[in-house]
């Protein structure tokens, strides 16, 4: 398949042999630099030559120029070693000395996913931390390091990076992101100015008639691609299923074709990843901004144990060392507030298969059940979640009844056959 000429002929500018990876480029989307692993890029956007942008999502209208570096690797100064070894992170020289020190398991986010707003200047030479959200409008001054959030509207400057001021004041900045005028048509308004000419200059006027809104959407095509396995074609989805290793795995039959993807939906990985973490809110957040609805399949309350006790809730795995009844409490609290948070948007569900399904081998085990033999977790239970969050689960035993016959293993992974039951599912699902 020649990417190049297709880029071309759908108004993409990119270079196929600097892209690699998986994700979603916009039309008008401009790449002329690296980018690689888990990606989207908005419509105008440039990646300039000399930059990397690794695992980072892109808005609309976002410059980044030349020789910057979106998603540098987490420094962690408490490490053992700096080497990947300490990291459980493979080499080229690895010999058999290099295997034996290597830890198994490393239970800390590596390769983040990094967020950049819509209409943000990156100036050339910057360096963005993996895990960072810079804020709508943002401006990263010219070889800044990165590493903490950046506000809506803020320039920010220095090693590390802090903010020296705002591009405008509160109100007008308030204005700006509640008009998200990056999603619509805002060239009604030229006809508002002589010979169709506008200063954007400290035009606090025009400002305020994008504020008014009431614009036409700014519809761009958005198209998935796939170097690995050379696909490039137009997303007609409009909905993201984002998920643990069940959905790596549904992710990977399905493209192998051993198993159907539902109609209409994405599938979007992330595997290990814990309910509580920063890194799932972002992307959930990310997808239910761009795509019209988000199902959340979510993971196993436990995962991320070891960062329960740390300000930064980046833990990935669950730690065998840390299970204690105390620690559970800790992640099923956490859990809930990641929850209640997305509660509040009305285009995310929910789906607890991994939860059901621990409760359906307990019980098979007779593990739970009180005197009359119904089942009653001292932490977690599905029944309860079910009424916690009404109207934002899908009722898996609506659709399936048990489901101790369509799973693989321990971990709650589902059969090919009970991947297809999903997919019915999904597809009949009716969305507000």
């Amino acid at each position: 398949m020649d990417f190049n000429s297709r880029f071309k002929s759908v108004d993409i500018v990119a270079n196929i042999r600097s892209i690699s990876g998986d994700g979603f480029l916009e039309e008008g989307a401009v790449v002329q630099g690296n980018l690689s692993s888990r990606f989207s890029v908005g419509a105008y956007s440039l990646v300039d030559s000399g930059s990397f942008v690794k695992n980072a999502f892109v808005g609309r209208f976002t410059t980044v120029e030349k020789n910057c570096h979106i998603g540098y690797p987490v420094v962690r100064g408490k490490n053992f070693s700096n080497h990947f070894f300490a990291r459980n992170l493979p080499i080229q020289g690895a010999d058999e000395y290099y295997k034996s020190i290597k830890t198994s398991r490393y239970y800390f986010e590596q390769n983040k996913y990094t967020f950049v707003g819509s209409d943000v200047l990156i100036c050339k030479g910057a360096v963005v931390q993996e895990g960072v959200v810079v804020g709508d409008g943002a401006i990263i001054h010219p070889n800044s390091y990165v590493v903490n959030d950046v506000p809506p509207y803020a320039i920010v400057s220095g090693s590390p990076a802090v903010v020296v001021g705002y591009r405008f004041d509160p109100q007008i900045i308030r204005a700006l992101c509640k008009s998200k005028w990056w999603k619509f048509d805002i060239s009604s308004l030229l006809g508002r100015y002589k010979n169709n000419a506008i200063d954007y200059y400290d035009n606090e006027e025009f400002i305020r008639l994008v504020e008014v809104g009431g614009f036409e959407p700014l519809r761009k095509k958005m198209f998935y691609l796939n170097t690995e396995k050379s696909i490039f074609e137009e997303n007609t989805a409009k909905n993201m299923i984002v998920g643990p290793s069940h959905i790596e795995r549904w992710y990977i039959f399905s493209q192998k074709g051993q198993v159907s993807k539902p109609e209409g939906y994405h599938l979007f990985p992330i595997p290990a990843l814990s309910l509580f973490s920063d890194q799932l809110k972002n992307l959930v957040g990310w997808w239910s901004e761009w795509f019209d609805n988000v199902l959340l399949f979510v993971p196993d309350f436990r995962i991320g144990n070891v960062a329960v006790d740390l300000v930064e809730k980046e833990g990935r795995l669950v730690k065998p060392e840390a299970v204690s009844d105390d620690n559970s409490r800790k992640c099923y609290s956490l859990g809930l507030e990641s929850l209640d948070y997305f509660y509040e948007s009305k285009n995310i569900k929910f789906w607890f298969w991994c939860l059901n399904g621990r409760e359906e081998f307990n019980k098979s085990n007779g593990q739970y059940l009180d005197g009359s033999g119904d089942y009653k977790h001292p932490i977690w239970n599905y029944t309860e979640l079910l009424t916690m969050y009404d109207g934002s689960v899908v009722d898996i035993k609506e659709h399936f009844g048990s489901v101790l016959d369509l799973i693989v293993d321990g971990s709650i992974h589902p059969t090919n056959e009970c991947y297809e039951k999903m997919c019915k599912v999904f597809e009949g699902l009716e969305w507000a």
